[in-house]
């Protein structure tokens, strides 16, 4: 599995190996290797989930504690 991929990749990834697989007309081989992409796709999202609800925990503890810390990305500045 490539480790650059954003979540929503993934997820659009592991979609796309899901109906692959329930087309049911892939070769076994193809099948197997697909699944266990599949698998890895899956922990990889699931993680990156658990791991976008502990920041937003955390931010909302902030809140309720009346201040918050927020870190805003901000692309290069070019004109998009």
């Amino acid at each position: 599995m490539n480790r650059d991929l954003s979540f929503d990749q993934a997820l659009d990834r592991l979609e796309e190996i899901i109906a692959v697989l329930e087309e049911n007309e892939a070769p076994l081989e193809e099948s197997i290797a697909l699944y266990k992409e599949g698998m890895e796709l899956s922990l990889y999202c699931s993680k990156s989930l658990g791991e976008l609800e502990e920041e937003v925990s955390e931010l909302q503890k902030n809140v309720e504690n009346g201040y918050a810390t927020v870190k805003f990305e901000y692309g290069d500045g070019a004109d998009e």
